[in-house]
């Protein structure tokens, strides 16, 4: 039996009625010459030729029909090595470009993608658009080599550019455009990002919030570190990328509920590229070594090259399902104690809250508070007593602070003042300005109403919204309870509204404070206004 073709490759022509087969010929001197057989895969018909080379034409194909080929060597007694297969479609245009990525830098954006593989390829055309809609312009046109390209010629902004690629053949003909990318260089300028990892739950228990009860919290403990945009997960399509976040200066991100918390070990990467590029995040998360590196069993200690170790500073984690958390005890000076809110636990808890781990950070400089309980050391409730529940970590040009614990159980003052002094020492950020001269920030926002406070009717608009996607806007009150639809459609250039005060039913609501809503695309803006009577 002769040796076997090996390294099949079958190339589209271009022609649209050819394929070339190409094979590398194997070191055997009895070879004779090699049998390609072919089969269109929708009439079933087979057929074969000979060759004396290790390459071929097989011509008169069907245009945008599959081809399966395989060749085989024969030698000079008629005896066939075994088979190699291959398979190709003849096209008259070319292929769409495969494998087609985005990669935001500091500076720019790098785009790469697959080479074709059609003999008559020309090169490659690169479009810009400002609109997911829209083709754009041909920005770069690149030979048939070029499997990158780097567009230097971009602003970091809330604004994303939209790219595609498309393959163009010696006749002109481009292929279709690859899917449309989304994208944005890393430039840390566009204020805060809240990302709301919470689910949204019923709101009838303390360990069940639902989304306005915790949008309401965050929003309060902000304050006057005002968000440019929250981020939504329960409503995001797909995955956070560096383009999403890159843009923004600091992100606070926040986990409230202790179920389903392995998300953020689906974008690790992203984030650990946006701290390294001089990102700050602030972490509020049950299970932090769950929740990064989906570990499963305690005591655990992290490898010198993990996330966990690198990243976020944290040496070890340990957890205990009868331990009970109540108090954030300082470590440092500049930090007030934080205490579970006793309205956020069940009063079986005693005041406490569970499922909070200890962690050790690797510089102990670096601990900002650890975990107290009102319960002894030596008892199951008080195992975790001392253990760190808060680290502060620098990393590359970037700085992460994490926390095992969810802010939204805490007491509101206390939380807020921690806030504060993360924002504001750690990550130096600037107050926000709320004067109605500024212009508006790009992104979804509730613009201050007026009057505030109000007795009949007060009106605000919405600043970010897209006019060709449904809007939502609502109210609630601050126990998280539905209280109207104000809107609910495509906003069409429409950003002002009001609220006179009354309920879904028509009937006037009573005093106090209230959430005004805008949701669309998985983000949402809020604010809070006064009703008085």
């Amino acid at each position: 039996m002769p040796k076997s073709p090996t390294n099949l490759r079958v190339w589209d022509s271009g022609t649209g009625d050819a394929l070339s087969v190409v094979w590398d010929a194997p070191n055997d001197p009895y070879i004779s010459h090699y049998i390609v057989a072919y089969r269109n895969t929708v009439s079933g018909i087979e057929q074969s030729i000979n060759s004396i080379t290790p390459f071929t034409t097989i011509t008169n194909l069907s245009q945008a029909v599959l081809y399966e080929v395989s060749v085989c060597a024969v030698d000079g007694t008629g005896t066939q090595s075994s088979v190699v297969y291959g398979s190709g479609t003849p096209l008259l245009l070319p292929r769409t470009p495969l494998s087609f990525e985005a990669v935001p830098t500091t500076s720019s954006i790098v785009l790469t993608w697959q080479s074709n593989n059609e003999l008559d390829l020309a090169g490659y055309s690169i479009w810009r658009s400002n609109s997911q809609s829209d083709m754009g312009t041909e920005i770069a046109n690149l030979a048939a080599s070029a499997v990158t390209y780097t567009d230097s010629n971009v602003v970091g902004s809330l604004q994303y550019y939209y790219y595609r690629v498309t393959a163009y053949d010696t006749d002109s003909n481009h292929s279709l455009p690859t899917q449309v990318i989304s994208s944005r260089p890393v430039s840390l300028n566009s204020g805060i990002l809240v990302v709301d990892e919470s689910k949204n739950l019923s709101g009838t228990s303390p360990f069940q919030p639902n989304d306005i009860m915790v949008d309401s919290f965050y929003e309060s403990v902000l304050g006057q570190y005002s968000p440019t945009m929250v981020i939504d997960l329960e409503e995001q399509a797909s995955d956070l990328r560096l383009a999403d976040i890159g843009v923004f200066s600091s992100i606070v991100w926040h986990g409230n509920d202790s179920s389903d918390i392995d998300y953020p070990s689906s974008v690790r990467d992203a984030l650990q590229s946006y701290i390294s590029l001089g990102g700050k995040v602030l972490f509020s998360v049950y299970h932090p070594s769950q929740a990064f590196v989906l570990n499963a069993s305690y005591p655990v200690t992290f490898s010198a090259s993990s996330f966990m170790r690198q990243v976020l500073g944290i040496a070890s984690a340990d957890y205990a399902s009868g331990a009970r958390f109540k108090f954030a005890l300082p470590a440092v000076e500049q930090v007030p104690m934080i205490k579970v809110d006793s309205l956020k636990t069940s009063a079986a808890f005693n005041g406490h809250i569970f499922k909070v781990e200890g962690i050790t950070p690797v510089n102990a400089n670096s601990l900002l508070y650890s975990y107290g309980s009102g319960y002894a050391n030596e008892t199951t409730q008080g195992f975790l007593n001392g253990k760190g529940v808060a680290v502060s970590n620098q990393y590359g040009s970037g700085k992460v602070v994490t926390l095992s614990f969810p802010l939204y159980h805490m007491e509101l003052e206390t939380s807020r003042q921690f806030v504060g002094y993360v924002m504001q020492s750690l990550f130096n950020e600037t107050v926000a300005n709320d004067d109605l001269l500024m212009p508006p920030v790009a992104g979804l926002q509730v613009m201050p109403n007026y009057p505030n406070p109000f007795v009949n009717e007060t009106t605000f608009s919405i600043s970010g919204a897209d006019k060709q996607q449904t809007l939502s806007v609502e109210v609630y009150n601050v126990k998280g309870q539905h209280v109207r639809t104000l809107f609910n459609g495509l906003p069409d250039g429409k950003s002002s509204f009001r609220w006179d005060g009354r309920d879904s039913q028509g009937r006037a609501v009573g005093s106090g404070v209230y959430m005004l809503r805008a949701t669309q695309l998985g983000q949402h803006g809020i604010r809070k206004v006064l009703l008085v009577k």
